[in-house]
């Protein structure tokens, strides 16, 4: 991979995290299909808003990680907003090394 190009995946992960993968994880009926088998830890719902967690992807999608149910999870915002930070790191190294 060359630099450019992994300097625009890196971008993926820094600069619109939570207002794209987060708040809209890729297909809509593969958001539902998760939220139908995995309800809101905070209030039980399968749809609306889920106070305090955001569905993340398991692998990110710029990693090779699917759209679908199986490659997402709830997490906690502040546990998000960590693994972002993770992900951003590796994908910092990632440009060190290429």
């Amino acid at each position: 991979m060359n630099l450019s190009r992994t300097f625009i995946v890196c971008l993926a992960f820094a600069g619109w995290p939570h207002a794209q993968a987060k708040s809209s994880p890729g297909d809509s009926a593969q958001k539902s299909a998760f939220r139908q088998a995995n309800p809101c830890p905070s209030n039980g719902e399968t749809s609306g808003v889920c106070p305090g967690f955001v569905i993340d992807f398991i692998k990110p999608r710029a990693c090779g990680g699917t759209d679908g149910p199986e490659n997402m999870q709830w997490r906690s915002r502040e546990m998000a907003k960590q693994h972002d930070k993770a992900e951003l790191k590796a994908c910092k190294k990632q440009m060190v090394s290429d």
